[in-house]
């Protein structure tokens, strides 16, 4: 039987909060960046912005898909016109 290697709790290099360990990658949600970890120069930072470039491609799939339309039922408001709803004019 093959033994269970227990993974140790990973923590970012630079908050040192709960991270996600890929390999010889270690991925911090909070500061949104990717660390590359070698034993000669320790952990560098491999990657940033990646949590942004997700959401960034979310929104522009989300606008194709769900254009910013009025809701059904809501007619889009429109200027009143000139002379509608004056009583002077009578």
């Amino acid at each position: 039987m093959a033994k269970e290697q227990k993974q140790k709790p990973v923590h970012c290099p630079n908050c040192n909060q709960p991270a996600i360990r890929q390999g010889d990658e270690i991925i911090c949600e909070l500061c949104d960046a990717v660390f590359k970890v070698t034993k000669t120069d320790g952990a560098r930072v491999k990657k940033t912005g990646t949590l942004e470039d997700i959401q960034t491609r979310l929104e522009k799939v989300e606008s194709e898909v769900f254009p910013s339309d009025p809701e059904p039922g809501q007619e889009p408001e429109s200027e009143p016109e000139s002379g509608a709803g004056d009583e002077d004019s009578w």
